[in-house]
């Protein structure tokens, strides 16, 4: 890892220009801008900054994210497949079960 990018991880508190998210998140700002719409992305503070400590929890969360993906994924692919082509159920069927079971 490059040495400016070491420092950069290094402390917590500090306010990040948009050069430095760009570098760590890999991110672009239109992109970033998106994500905080959707509340998806630390939301900017004080002068339209993030500091190091919300990137590094949005690092975080989107690791575990992906972890938990990549292990349903796993899940997923080592069940059997079912055999036969798969068939469509009526609308009128699954209208009647819903209402049985209530």
């Amino acid at each position: 890892m490059d040495e400016t990018l070491t420092n950069l991880i290094d402390d917590c508190d500090r306010l990040l220009k948009e050069d430095e998210i760009r570098a760590i998140t890999g991110i672009s700002p239109t992109v970033r801008w998106r994500l905080r719409k959707k509340g998806e992305f630390p939301q900017l503070i004080l002068g339209r900054f993030n500091s190091m400590g919300q990137i590094r929890e949005w690092i975080a969360a989107e690791r575990k994210k992906a972890e938990a993906q990549a292990k349903a994924a796993i899940v997923k692919s080592s069940l059997p497949p079912k055999r036969g082509r798969p068939r469509k159920v009526p609308a009128a069927i699954e209208v009647a079960d819903t209402e049985a079971d209530a």
